[in-house]
């Protein structure tokens, strides 16, 4: 419906302007690697996050109480404490 809020992706390094711009299409999107966004202010209302090769810890996911998945662009997971992620039910 369009009285429900869009969910907000965090993005934590750059990723491609398609992707992006697929992103924007259905999504509010806060690119965390441009000058005056903060990481504080943008995790407790994220609903998703897409990571690339920056650690996510598991002090960081606690601060985001409203995250649904997180996406690995790229390969490998051993930069997420995914045992954390995981027991919080986070795809």
């Amino acid at each position: 419906p369009a009285d429900q809020p869009r969910p907000l992706v965090a993005v934590t390094e750059p990723i491609h302007a398609e992707g992006l711009a697929l992103l924007r299409g259905s999504c509010d999107v806060a690119l965390l690697y441009e000058p005056g966004i903060s990481a504080e202010t943008v995790w407790p209302r994220a609903d998703a996050l897409i990571i690339r090769t920056a650690p996510l810890a598991a002090e960081q996911r606690a601060g985001c109480p409203r995250l649904k998945a997180i996406g690995k662009h790229g390969t490998g997971i051993d930069n997420i404490a995914l045992a954390a992620t995981t027991a919080a039910g986070i795809a």
